[in-house]
């Protein structure tokens, strides 16, 4: 299961491209088409919230996909089979018990076998006859293993030790499957943060432009100006048209993440992001290698491997079982009884090597089930490290946006007040205005990017993602 899908690579890289949609967009000739105004903006197809119109929380979300999601649904008929292994492997400590009648209709013409004489196969003669007997049957027949050199408890200790590792791989599963909605989750909250920054930057730009066409018509300001204006609010529109889009994509993402039709994606509800310091690596590192389930279940697997190698060496020592039954047969009724007991002891002493090489086999099979198992720890501690780190860096980056913000927002201020005062020009207000959009959803890509590396750390070290 994937943990981080190409979607999220792409929303990040959309987030980049809208913020530079604008420039892009304004190396073309100016528009000749009348500006649009803030009613026809505010009347565009708003994004709809789906599910019902219900909006639902993360949590929500998640419980919808654990009873949803084809992954868990497979993962838990894999803990029903590794169960019925272990009824299986347990049925052999009890005895078998096989009932049977039969009824045949055949010919009774006798013929010579080897170990008869010669002069008693002419006393039987040799004739035959296509008349026919009626011969019945009926039979129980008992058996109970009695010592079998510890194959049975081998059997059930590997059945017994693959059903808690489908059990951990059934909470791997679940941890991912979290890990994935939450991703889902939040690229459609960054989405529509993203939306309303473009909204409000269409806003400014229409501001400026009744603002520039003000001025034009008083003559204090040329016509450029105006066509400047113009170019900006196609650019915001195209913005804004873009973010609309991601917000779409995003929820159709969630709702495949959930297991739910695309047409039943909810609207996520917004969350305050309050990031954190995490507690230290090391007891992170430690959580990991006990905490992990994917770790656990490889545990697992190596102990029934070891449980395999015990069986193949039983399989190589004798078999000693009890058996009785009891039978009726005869050509006519009443049928005639019979019944016997008695011990056997087996020994299987030449099979062409097949079950030393089963040993062998079995051997080989634990030795890489440990190898996986160590494998996995160190990559375990690769992955914590870097989501770790990824975290403290996206934290950081949170506050270092947010600071470019607030002095592109000042920086917009001045360009404001420049302009409307005949000091500056409309290319100064279009950088000014670009640029507090450009940090604006810098802010929002930071905090997203927080978001997945906090998701990503809590599934590394054997948490659901919350």
């Amino acid at each position: 299961m994937k943990i981080i899908g190409p979607f999220h690579e792409r929303l990040l890289a959309a987030l980049l491209m809208i913020v530079t949609a604008g420039e892009l967009a304004a190396r073309q000739l100016p528009s000749a088409s009348p500006a649009a105004s803030p009613a026809s903006t505010s009347a565009a197809a708003p994004v709809s919230n789906g599910f019902s119109g219900q909006a639902l929380t993360l949590l929500q979300c998640e419980r919808v996909a654990a009873t949803r999601q084809p992954d868990l649904v497979s993962a838990r008929a894999l803990v029903k089979v590794a169960f019925e292994t272990i009824k299986q492997s347990k049925s052999h400590f009890k005895p078998q018990v096989d009932l049977g009648a039969s009824h045949t209709q055949a010919t009774y013409n006798l013929n010579a076998t080897p170990g008869l004489s010669p002069k008693l196969a002419k006393v039987i003669g040799s004739s035959e006859s296509n008349q026919t007997s009626p011969y019945y049957f009926g039979g129980l027949s008992f058996s109970q293993e009695i010592y079998d050199f510890g194959r049975t408890h081998a059997r059930i200790s590997a059945a017994e030790a693959q059903w808690q590792a489908a059990l951990r791989h059934l909470a791997r599963e679940q941890q991912l499957v979290d890990l994935n909605v939450y991703n889902s989750y939040y690229a459609v909250l960054a989405a529509q943060q993203v939306v309303a920054v473009e909204r409000a930057a269409l806003v400014d730009q229409q501001r400026h432009l009744d603002q520039a066409q003000a001025f034009h018509n008083a003559g204090t300001r040329p016509r450029i100006d105006v066509t400047q204006e113009q170019v900006a609010v196609t650019n915001a529109r195209f913005a804004l048209a873009q973010a609309r889009e991601q917000v779409a994509v995003a929820r159709a993402e969630l709702a495949t993440a959930m297991g739910i039709p695309i047409a039943q994606a909810p609207a996520p509800l917004a969350t305050a992001i309050t990031p954190t310091a995490n507690p230290p690596l090391t007891s992170l590192l430690a959580l990991a290698r006990q905490a992990r389930p994917d770790v656990q279940q490889l545990r697992f697997e190596s102990a029934a491997a070891e449980a395999n190698v015990m069986y193949a060496k039983a399989n190589l020592k004798p078999n000693f079982e009890l058996t009785a039954y009891y039978s009726l047969r005869n050509m006519s009724f009443p049928l005639i009884y019979n019944w016997g007991f008695g011990e056997a002891l087996g020994q299987m002493l030449f099979q062409g090597g097949y079950r030393h090489s089963q040993l062998r086999q079995a051997q080989a099979e634990a030795e890489f089930a440990q190898a996986n198992l160590s494998s996995l720890r160190n990559a375990t501690q690769q992955e914590v490290f870097s989501a770790y780190s990824d975290a403290d860096v996206a934290r950081q980056n949170i506050a270092v946006a947010k600071e470019a913000e607030s002095e592109a927002r000042e920086n917009l201020n001045l360009a404001s007040g420049r302009y409307h005062n005949g000091v500056g020009n409309v290319i100064e207000l279009n950088d000014a205005e670009l640029l507090m959009t450009r940090t604006a959803i810098q802010v929002v890509q930071a905090q997203y990017q927080y978001q997945l590396a906090q998701g990503r750390l809590q599934a590394a070290v054997g948490k659901l993602p919350r």
